[in-house]
């Protein structure tokens, strides 16, 4: 009795060690699925030798297979590939499988909706005697991304279209004085072309030689205090052109901060020499 009575107990330790680490593993699972739901990550991992694939709900999700379904065929998963890009995914995982190493790519899926999500792939070979066996890794959505990227290719676009169209020069100089942005019309303005012209001072472009001191000064105050008088105001200043003649220009200048706190310059000049002989002209004076 006594001994059946230890063994009951044994058992009921082990039932109850065996109740308490199952729990703490689908506690595990459920925190697991909630991180890679946040992050956008699914993960996923494909028995080689049976073609058999394992995959968390969240990269079904991406798919958009049904979470059910689990225990796939590769080729299931391969289907969704957006036609254009299964060359180059197909590519990458055969390069990887032939030589036992990772793989990191993006490609489009096609929900049997028809709407296309962004996906960056990346997995790694576990390769045993030479061979490998299974594949696993993650794969991440990144259609929001790459959505907000196209916004800002849109924008940029049209951005340039409209400053190449613009009847004023516009010049974009960085915190260093280089300038980045030349339009055609400073390129008619002061006679320099784009390609000459950007990665070089600005100063030693279009600033007089009388004017380059303070013109640096302001810029080295600007960076230092964010003080200026002349940021976000339209004045009346003096240019120089390619020939070396000096002309009056109206000049309106603001500034802009990048992702990385990077600072840059933009300015509309416009060549006002006939409108300043306008004025020197006396009244009823011919033209």
């Amino acid at each position: 009795d006594r001994s059946q009575r230890q063994l009951r107990a044994s058992n009921a330790d082990l039932e109850a060690r065996v109740a308490e680490r199952t729990d703490a593993l689908r506690v595990d699972r459920q925190r697991l699925e909630e991180a890679q739901r946040v992050a956008h990550i699914g993960s996923w991992e494909w028995d080689a030798v049976n073609d058999v694939t394992t995959c968390s709900g969240q990269l079904h999700h991406l798919y958009g297979i049904p979470e059910s379904e689990n225990g796939l065929p590769a080729s299931v998963y391969v289907d969704r590939v957006y036609p254009a890009d299964l060359v180059l995914a197909r590519r990458h995982i055969s390069e990887a499988r032939a030589n036992g190493t990772t793989f990191n790519f993006e490609h489009r899926i096609v929900w049997p909706t028809g709407e296309l999500r962004w996906a960056r792939m990346q997995g790694q070979c576990v390769v045993v005697a030479d061979v490998v066996t299974r594949m696993n890794g993650i794969a991440q959505d990144i259609t929001d991304a790459k959505t907000a990227e196209e916004v800002i290719r849109t924008n940029e676009v049209r951005t340039t279209r409209i400053v190449e169209a613009a009847s004023e020069a516009f010049v974009t100089m960085d915190r260093c004085e280089c300038i980045t942005d030349w339009n055609r019309q400073a390129e008619l303005t002061f006679g320099w072309s784009r390609d000459e012209v950007i990665g070089k001072s600005l100063a030693d472009i279009i600033v007089p030689a009388a004017q380059k001191h303070a013109h640096r000064a302001g810029v080295s105050r600007f960076l230092a205090t964010g003080q200026t008088q002349v940021l976000n105001t339209r004045r009346e200043v003096t240019a120089i052109h390619r020939d070396g003649h000096e002309f009056p220009v109206e000049l309106a200048v603001w500034a802009t901060e990048g992702a990385h706190g990077e600072t840059d310059f933009h300015a509309f000049m416009n060549d006002i020499s006939e409108r300043q002989a306008a004025k020197a002209r006396p009244a009823g004076a011919a033209d």
